[in-house]
């Protein structure tokens, strides 16, 4: 989570991945590599990411289509109106979960994709600092850099190129209900900036950076 934060890739409202996804992305690799070092874990987490043929879906248990036997036991109990049909992932009878360019798939019954909001600019942007992060961490294991390299990021000098979006309100609860708003239209900005046709590659940075004025609030 620190390294995504840093990298200004959580979050889920802006189209990346947020905790949950994280969290099942280690956990994964944690099962392939139950009793290796917090190190080994972290290098073969990017490195087994860096290289992850998405679409392939990432999952901790085999999908379940059918109705566990225990919650079948449960809904027997319980008039009919009560019983509904839930939504398995299934790319194969579902055309939206086709769709989907990062599956991250929920273990518990009923599988769900856990990041299907994921845009083609989000995954790209995942996949370049995971490869970059990936060789950093090489260079760390053969003693040429050190692990706070792992957590820098100058977004700044980075891009010689930057949309700067300023949202401002009159009053703080105001500014709340504006901001939360705004956060949640800027996927919709970078979706139709991003272009590969004519040479534009656009991303949203998630970290903000807040600016306290008497008049406005920015």
């Amino acid at each position: 989570k620190k390294w995504s934060r840093v990298k200004g890739i959580y979050s889920n409202v802006l189209g990346f991945l947020g905790g949950v996804n994280w969290a099942i992305l280690v956990t994964y690799v944690c099962r392939l590599y139950p009793n290796s070092s917090s190190s080994t874990i972290l290098s073969n987490f990017f490195r087994i990411f860096s290289k992850w043929l998405w679409p392939k879906p990432v999952m901790l248990l085999p999908i379940q289509y059918k109705l566990p036997l225990e919650y079948q036991q449960q809904l027997s109990n319980l008039p009919r109106q009560h019983h509904k049909r839930v939504h398995v992932w299934n790319p194969k009878t579902n055309r939206r979960d086709a769709t989907h360019l990062m599956p991250i798939l929920t273990p518990a019954y009923p599988s769900m994709n856990s990041s299907y909001n994921i845009g083609h600019a989000q995954r790209r942007r995942i996949v370049y600092e995971m490869r970059l992060t990936s060789g950093i961490i090489e260079d760390i294991c053969k003693g040429n850099k050190n692990w706070r390299q792992l957590f820098h990021c100058d977004f700044f000098h980075q891009h010689e190129h930057f949309l700067k979006i300023t949202i401002s309100a009159s009053s703080p609860s105001r500014f709340k209900k504006w901001f939360g708003l705004c956060e949640a239209r800027l996927r919709i900005l970078i979706a139709g900036l991003d272009n590969d046709q004519i040479g534009i590659e656009a991303y949203p940075f998630t970290k903000f950076f807040f600016e306290e004025e008497r008049n406005p609030i920015r």
